[in-house]
């Protein structure tokens, strides 16, 4: 392997010669079966995410949407002859 000053670097030397190994067709096709398998659990799992997602939202809409109490509901004005919380 050459290197260079701060990055090392492959020659073509270097690979020329290297051995791959490759599994025999029976292993391949276990390892494509289960690439496939993760692959559509990975999709069902997204679909599964967005689906939430978009509930989440909706409901949060929702209670954005819905009347909350305005303080002056909770808090009336002051009986006439008394001292509210501010001194008025």
């Amino acid at each position: 392997m050459m290197t260079g000053n701060t990055h090392p670097r492959l020659a073509n030397d270097d690979v020329v010669n290297l051995i791959i190994p490759i599994p025999d067709l029976a292993t391949q096709t276990t390892i494509a079966s289960e690439v496939r398998r993760r692959r559509e659990q990975a999709r069902a799992l997204r679909a599964e995410a967005e689906t939430g997602w978009v509930e989440a939202k909706r409901s949060a809409a929702s209670r954005r949407n819905c009347s909350a109490p305005q303080a002056r509901d909770i808090f009336p004005a002051p009986l006439p002859g008394r001292m509210d919380l501010l001194g008025r």
